[in-house]
């Protein structure tokens, strides 16, 4: 028999659903309350049992997320043996849709009054059941990642309304406004986090599939970074998606083995180069737009922004892949970073790439051939480099001195499942001292900046070792 607080739960979800039109993301977490209350002037019931009747079209909604079973069973685990239950949000797969049918239902708990010590970042602070995987975080923990841009919980609060179980109601989301230089540290870093996961995934998991699906969550970071600069929200959740069939497809058709993770940044890291350059355009195009809301100039902060993009992707000066010799320019064959920006039917076989580090174009089977080559003739390589120029096919993180001149004192790092920002309280009690002593810290952020990116070194060290044993 369902407890009170359950059926209220239950009865408040379908009504989400049924409310809710636009899966896509499109809707405010907080925008469908008027929604759902006309539903329920219109007849809808405040409670739902077993027996009762509801209509068709809620039904199958609330079928598709989370049965009533579920449910329960889940709000009675959280107030048995971790707390009460304030908030309960889907993620994951089930709200992004890139999955036809998901194994698991991923969902993010929070709680008041713990029963338990609730450890951040950790599996402990996690429990299973049936297919329903809960992360629990404390309120405060809650709001302290928040409040740091933690991208976890911004989706949180763009999450559809059918996905949201349990709305968390707090005075602190009335008036939340999102902090830009937190937002730009927070993407920046998880997306170089995920993008040097993926290939940590390859070399030491072993797993070429769940490397490539953390290649594709590197893109999926950058463009909720891109909807939070441009809107403030996440405005589409599924924005993404066409990324992870052409990525997923990549892997196939180039066969991508453990210790081939050159191949990777020789196919991918110009387009991880030019998303990054996109998101801090337009978290740049934001902050004219506050400074304009102050007195600046609206046309000031779209011809920045249009100047960043442009800077971004130059024209490749390279018409003939040299490795087999044939045209790329005019070939017929689209450019891989097309496929990436938009859905498109082309065969990923059938793509060319320009390498992140100079702008000599091959084509992307070739490239992969010729850098698999290189580092088999050569085990003294560190690194593969461009046929022509000798570059490396590497993304150099420290080149990249737009975020060099930003980065804060302690850099962002993350742990758990999800990956959230380690000590948020941190990073938020930095940003609460003000702006005023950001370019006293640009010194000592060039040079931190360097030691967060010797994360890279372990990694490619190991992948040096093993290629030369």
């Amino acid at each position: 028999m369902a407890t009170g607080m359950q059926e209220e739960l239950w009865s408040e979800t379908w009504k989400r659903q049924a409310c809710d039109s636009q899966s896509d993301g499109s809707l405010s977490y907080r925008s469908c309350a008027s929604a759902a209350s006309s539903e329920v002037e219109r007849g809808a019931s405040s409670a739902v049992s077993d027996g009762e009747q509801r209509p068709q079209a809620a039904r199958a909604a609330a079928a598709a997320v989370i049965t009533q079973q579920e449910l329960q069973d889940v709000i009675a685990e959280l107030e048995q043996k971790w707390g009460e239950c304030c908030g309960l949000y889907v993620h994951g797969s089930t709200i992004f849709a890139n999955q036809l049918c998901p194994h698991d239902l991923d969902l993010i708990a929070v709680i008041d009054h713990a029963k338990q010590e609730v450890l951040q970042d950790s599996p402990d602070s996690q429990f299973t059941l049936g297919r329903c995987e809960v992360s629990v975080y404390e309120r405060r923990c809650f709001f302290e990642k928040l409040h740091a841009m933690d991208l976890t919980m911004l989706t949180c609060l763009s999450t559809p309304k059918r996905f949201v179980l349990k709305e968390l109601q707090d005075e602190r989301l009335r008036n939340f406004e999102l902090d830009l230089r937190l937002l730009e540290e927070s993407v920046t870093s998880y997306a170089e986090y995920t993008w040097l996961k993926a290939q940590r995934v390859l070399n030491d998991w072993k797993d070429p599939y769940k490397s490539s699906k953390n290649a594709y969550f590197v893109f999926r970071v950058l463009e909720f970074g891109c909807q939070l600069a441009d809107h403030g929200r996440i405005v589409d959740l599924k924005a993404a998606n066409h990324m992870w069939d052409v990525i997923k497809e990549l892997y196939q058709v180039l066969n991508i083995q453990p210790q081939e993770e050159d191949v990777i940044e020789a196919v991918l890291a110009r387009h991880f180069k030019d998303s990054l350059a996109c998101f801090e355009a337009k978290v740049s195009a934001a902050r004219q737009r506050e400074r304009g809301e102050r007195g600046g100039s609206e046309a000031e902060a779209k011809k920045a922004e249009e100047t960043r993009s442009v800077e971004a992707s130059k024209a490749p000066n390279w018409d003939t892949c040299v490795i087999c010799l044939e045209s790329t320019s005019g070939c017929g064959k689209k450019e891989l970073n097309q496929l990436l920006q938009s859905p498109s039917d082309a065969n990923v076989a059938e793509t060319w790439v320009q390498l992140v580090n100079c702008r000599h174009c091959f084509h992307t089977t070739c490239i992969a051939d010729a850098v698999r080559a290189s580092l088999k003739a050569d085990r003294t390589l560190r690194h593969a480099a461009c046929p022509v120029c000798r570059a490396s096919v590497v993304f150099d993180f420290q080149a990249r001195s737009t975020l060099s001149r930003r980065r804060r004192k302690r850099p962002m790092s993350f742990a758990g499942y999800p990956a959230t920002i380690r000590n948020p309280e941190d990073r938020h009690r930095d940003g609460r001292r003000g702006r005023e002593n950001r370019d006293d810290r640009n010194d000592r952020g060039d040079r931190d900046h360097d030691r967060v990116n010797t994360a890279a070194r372990p990694l490619r060290n190991r992948a040096y070792q093993a290629r030369r044993a």
